[in-house]
């Protein structure tokens, strides 16, 4: 089964259209399913049946796997199956009856909108070119509820300040509106602070660099948020959560849900509608 998995992940691979993390997902999920069944001494295709996918599911669970996790490597079989049944590898398929756990999706903490003027407002008092990068990129993210991949990921060709908008790219590019607040800090940090960033990289298209001229990492930007928050004696403030309460907020003021789903780029609406209600980080 393993040469058939490979052939699996060229496949995926083959357009460039599959995300790496997905990848990397059904990689870790389909081996270890055919290690289980090997192990059981089913190692022929043809010798799958429903049962033994759902004895992998029974034995999961009893290891004590989560229900969100089980759940991913039920979807990852689903793909591989119907990946098979294509090449007419298999003439009927494993997973028809295969059941996912229900998975109750906890609502994380947000920020509230006191504690996001005092991070602000702890920013300010910042004049270095770090600081004005620190409260545009705080700016950009209250306006786009942008993931921090997204947002370490812009280049400068990306803002159009007189539009004010900025464009996402990916596989599904979109532009998103700026507010007033961010299309002024953005103003004052590309034409005072972010050369001050540049030093030996004047032609770096990334539009947040770090101390030494470098596009600022993922990790990065967690890592000077959270200095921020520890100011502010709030350990719980990430980028992930300023980005749900952008969503919560906007849910607060009335915004429908399509809307919401839009802004944050989710596939499905039930993975938006956990926003509309969450708990607040103390401090």
């Amino acid at each position: 089964m393993e040469q058939l998995l490979d052939t699996f992940f060229v496949h995926l691979s083959a357009d460039g259209s599959t995300p790496a993390s997905t990848l990397k997902a059904y990689r870790t999920d389909l081996t270890q399913c055919v290690s289980f069944l090997a192990e059981r001494g089913i190692v022929d295709i043809q010798a799958l049946q429903p049962d033994h996918l759902q004895s992998f599911c029974a034995w999961l669970e009893h290891q004590g796997y989560a229900a969100a996790t089980i759940a991913r490597r039920v979807v990852s079989l689903r793909a591989f199956s119907a990946f098979l049944l294509d090449l007419g590898m298999l003439t009927s398929d494993p997973c028809a009856n295969l059941h996912s756990p229900v998975v109750t999706r906890t609502p994380r903490a947000t920020v509230t909108p006191e504690q996001i003027t005092a991070l602000r407002a702890l920013m300010e008092r910042d004049t270095t070119a770090e600081g004005w990068r620190d409260r545009a990129m705080l700016d950009v993210l209250l306006a786009t509820a942008l993931r921090a991949s997204d947002l370490v990921a812009l280049d400068v060709g990306d803002i159009t300040l007189d539009a004010a908008t900025v464009t996402v790219r990916g596989r599904k590019p979109r532009a998103l509106a700026l507010t007033p607040a961010a299309v002024m800090t953005l103003a004052t940090y590309l034409h005072l602070a972010r050369p001050k960033l540049l030093r030996a990289h004047p032609t770096k298209p990334a539009l947040f660099l770090n101390h030494q001229g470098e596009r600022l990492t993922r990790q990065g930007y967690w890592v000077v948020l959270k200095q921020h928050a520890r100011q502010l004696g709030l350990d719980g403030i990430t980028p992930e959560a300023l980005r749900q309460s952008v969503a919560s907020q906007r849910f607060a003021d009335g915004a429908r849900l399509d809307d919401v789903q839009a802004l944050l780029g989710h596939a499905a609406r039930k993975t938006t509608a956990v926003y509309r209600l969450r708990p607040s980080i103390t401090a």
